[in-house]
């Protein structure tokens, strides 16, 4: 079971932040405007642009490689390039200064987002605190489950109906389910509510020891016929054994605070994007 799980409705957004496209590997220079980033030693020159340091070493760690002759003449090359593009008036172009300045607006708000995080470090008594909310809080129950899945919901209610009449379920399970647990019988062992779909774990919830589904249930893989085997209260692990997931939730939840702030103290006026 996962105990330190992120719960605001925030975090995906949050995540967005944190992405930068795949297409976007350009230096601060090509990321704003036609001014060279010049600070640091110089490690080449181009038509008498410098390539200093720093960019070679931010080139490097976006490319994930060590230093070398050959990423220093890549960016030689690219910044040729760039200097054609800049004669060509492309970053003039609509599409183009508009993709430019987003790769700028992602740089700078993955930095204040870093930053963020960084900055902040929970207290004992806060991640206590996240602890009891996000584990002691937290259902311990577990469900050792089998199930038969089918294509459509006339063969999952045929099957219920002959469970009714007394058939054995590891056989039905074995002789028709699609899943890769029919040669177990169906059998999915143990497994806590938060791992399966929602359907599926609702089902479960409805059902006693020993029982199945009276209906069939429907999921993006298909018509379930679920039986409960049996359940039991699992042990949450102790505080120390997640205090790291905990400082990281804590940083996360400090994040979202910090733009939900922004978000107050802004003058936002929402447009149509259509």
């Amino acid at each position: 079971m996962t105990y330190a799980r992120h719960t605001l409705a925030g975090i995906a957004a949050l995540a967005a932040l944190l992405t930068l496209t795949a297409c976007n590997n350009g230096d601060p220079a090509t990321a704003t405007d036609d001014t060279a980033y010049t600070e640091g030693e110089v490690v080449a020159r181009v038509n008498n642009v410098p390539i200093t340091r720093p960019l070679l070493e931010s080139y490097a760690e976006q490319r994930g490689e060590q230093l070398s002759e050959r990423l220093l003449q890549e960016m030689v090359d690219r910044q040729l390039v760039y200097q054609a593009a800049l004669d060509q008036g492309l970053h003039r172009d609509p599409a183009i200064a508009a993709e430019m300045q987003n790769y700028r607006i992602s740089v700078l708000a993955n930095a204040a987002v870093r930053y963020q995080m960084l900055g902040h470090n929970p207290s004992d008594e806060e991640l206590r605190a996240l602890y009891e909310e996000e584990v002691g809080a937290a259902d311990q129950t577990e469900y050792r489950a089998s199930h038969i899945l089918v294509a459509d919901e006339e063969t999952a209610q045929g099957l219920i109906e002959q469970l009714n009449e007394g058939a054995d379920f590891a056989e039905l399970a074995q002789e028709h389910s699609a899943d890769a647990s029919a040669s177990a019988g169906g059998d999915l062992g143990w497994f806590s509510a938060e791992q399966m779909v929602e359907p599926f774990a609702e089902a479960l919830r409805q059902l006693e020891p020993g029982a199945h589904t009276t209906e069939p249930v429907q999921t993006q893989f298909g018509w379930h016929v679920v039986r409960l085997e049996d359940t039991r209260t699992s042990t949450p692990p102790p505080f120390e054994a997640v205090e790291e997931d905990l400082r990281n939730n804590a940083r996360m939840r400090h994040v979202e605070n910090w733009i939900e702030s922004l978000r107050e103290n802004a003058e936002v006026q929402i447009e149509s994007a259509e």
